[in-house]
């Protein structure tokens, strides 16, 4: 019973290799001769194993949360990124969230340079209230632009200002750096 206990727990090239010892004592001093003594080049590679695993387990749990962090920023983004958000989606690989991130910022420039009398009611993809848009439906209350073109730079560059990362289009309370992605 323990032969066959100890011959069913080896891998099949080891246990050929003790089919003919008949008593388990036997059997159990060969392998300890043949297993029984460390080596230090076999600890080495084992342990380079394990940490090579590891490492490739962290990168996937960190591409897991950037994957559900992309994703719900773009269950949150306005429909008038649809398109973009699509094209995002269908990618064979999601791309990191500030990849998406910026294609999103780039949709966003292409929108206000190709429509320029066309005010985008948002000023940035997440933006989810209109403190901005007060008057007239225009961005802090500019006025329709012009056949000549005035008012044009100050509709395209809001007033907003963030005091966290020192850029214009938000408040710090929309910060993109500041808040991630959720």
């Amino acid at each position: 019973m323990v032969i066959g206990w100890l011959i069913a727990s080896l891998d099949r090239m080891t246990a050929k290799s003790i089919m003919y010892y008949t008593t388990a004592k036997d059997i159990w001093c060969n392998l300890e001769e043949r297993f029984g003594k460390t080596s230090s080049s076999q600890l080495y590679s084992i342990k380079e194993e394990l940490f090579n695993a590891t490492q490739k387990s962290a990168k996937r749990v960190n591409k897991e949360k950037e994957d559900h962090c992309l994703l719900h920023f773009l269950m949150k983004a306005n429909e008038q990124y649809a398109q973009i958000r699509s094209t995002i989606l269908m990618m064979t690989e999601l791309p990191n969230p500030t990849l998406a991130y910026r294609m999103l910022l780039q949709e966003q420039t292409h929108k206000e340079l190709s429509h320029p009398n066309l005010v985008l009611t948002n000023s940035v993809a997440f933006f989810s209230d209109k403190k901005g848009f007060i008057k007239n439906g225009y961005p802090n209350g500019h006025h329709r632009p012009s056949a000549s073109g005035q008012n044009l730079t100050s509709r395209r560059y809001s007033t907003l200002f963030c005091d966290y990362c020192k850029t214009n289009g938000h408040t710090k309370d929309k910060c993109f750096k500041l808040h991630g992605y959720l």
